[in-house]
This record gives C-alpha cells, sequence and structure tokens, in this order.
C-alpha cells in the first residue's frame, strides 16, 4: 500500500475511462472527483512541474527528473460524485495531479515526459511546485 491523491481505472485492470482524485488544498481541505470520459479542452503555454518529480501507483521504480505538464488546464466530465457533467479549471497541483491521471487513458506514464537528455531541466518562466 502506497499513498496517492488519483488513480484511473486503467491501473485496476478496468478499460475504461475512469478516474478519481482526492487533492488536498493549503487550507486542509480537498478537491474530490470521480470523473468518466475526462478530457482537457484548453491548455495553457505555461508549463509547470512538481520540484521533485511524480510518482505512480502502477510504477514501482523510481523514475527521477521534472514532469512537464500545463500550469493551467480545463476538464470536461461526468462526475459521478455531483452525478452531472462539469468543467474544472484548475492550476498549480490539482491540474498536474489530473494531467497524470487523464495520461493512463492513452497508456502514457510519468516518465514517458521526463527530457532524457537533461533529466532536471525546466523550460523558461515555467512554475514549479514545491
Amino acid at each position: 500500500l502506497r499513498p496517492a491523491v488519483g488513480i484511473a481505472a486503467i491501473q485496476l485492470g478496468i478499460p475504461k475511462k475512469m478516474l478519481a482524485v482526492v487533492v488536498p488544498d493549503e487550507e486542509g481541505n480537498s478537491q474530490e472527483f470521480a470523473l468518466a470520459n475526462a478530457r482537457i479542452v484548453s491548455e495553457s503555454v505555461q508549463l509547470s512541474y512538481l520540484k521533485n518529480g511524480e510518482g505512480c501507483l502502477s510504477v514501482e521504480k523510481e523514475h527521477q527528473g521534472l514532469v512537464p505538464r500545463h500550469a493551467r488546464i480545463t476538464v470536461k466530465a461526468y462526475d459521478l460524485l455531483q452525478d452531472k457533467e462539469i468543467t474544472i479549471k484548475a492550476s498549480d497541483y490539482l491540474a498536474i495531479v489530473l494531467q497524470h491521471e487523464i495520461d493512463h487513458f492513452s497508456g502514457t506514464l510519468f516518465y514517458d515526459r521526463i527530457n532524457q537528455n537533461d533529466p532536471w531541466h525546466a523550460e523558461k518562466d515555467s512554475i514549479i511546485i514545491e
């Protein structure tokens, strides 16, 4: 058992475009979604990274390096918790988590996005999230 903030159905062997996330915010609350058919409908040019890289429940081995993600995204999906179609405007950590989980839909893992020639390279004007 390892701690996590998100999981996609495919990680459990269920070939559906479904994901669940519980992302804590700075005030001690959390944003919780159980999304079906989530898709990114817009994304910023500006990139962001987690300072210490990413991990994944599906990946045993540690892969060091920055994982480039869009700093801001808009996601449309059906939220099973709210029982309705929703639009999420996400930034910072929530945006990274949603992109990570949505990547699972296409079989992309976080380490596929790490620059193999310079794993800790950050693009100019990018946001580093602690």
